[in-house]
């Protein structure tokens, strides 16, 4: 499921996610629990450092496949058994990778993303793409 690749601590996007990973195992809070972490952020975070490097990468949205067309159904995150729910969830990615902390300190290649990291069947939409799409 994670990309093999060489993995140097130098490379700001990896210590990004590693820092990440270890916060989002507390149900996406702080470890002080005072001020909770949002995927969105995260997200631009990551598009930026990806930016930085001359890569090509887009924010997408995570949400269930099945709506009732008003209201979209909540998304059950497998990392966290069961303890959080969304409607929707957001990510950066380049390609066919996916940077979500929440599942892994590395990325993750898009179809094992769509397949294992929810207990949902989901979709994944591009939201932005450009660094003038969030500014």
């Amino acid at each position: 499921m994670v990309v093999e690749r060489e993995t140097k601590m130098e490379d700001p996007v990896l210590e990004y996610m590693v820092s990440k990973h270890t916060t989002l195992t507390n149900d996406y809070k702080t470890p002080d629990e005072q001020s909770p972490e949002y995927c969105v952020s995260i997200a631009e975070q990551i598009f930026l450092l990806l930016t930085a490097q001359r890569k090509s990468p887009y924010i997408a949205k995570v949400h269930n496949k099945i709506s009732d067309g008003k209201n979209l159904k909540n998304i059950t995150p497998k990392a966290f058994n069961g303890r959080v729910k969304w409607g929707e969830h957001h990510v950066c990615c380049d390609g066919k990778l996916v940077y979500d902390p929440m599942v892994s300190a590395e990325p993750v290649r898009l179809e094992d993303y769509l397949k294992n990291a929810f207990e949902e069947e989901i979709k994944l939409d591009t939201w932005f793409m450009t660094l003038g799409d969030f500014f």
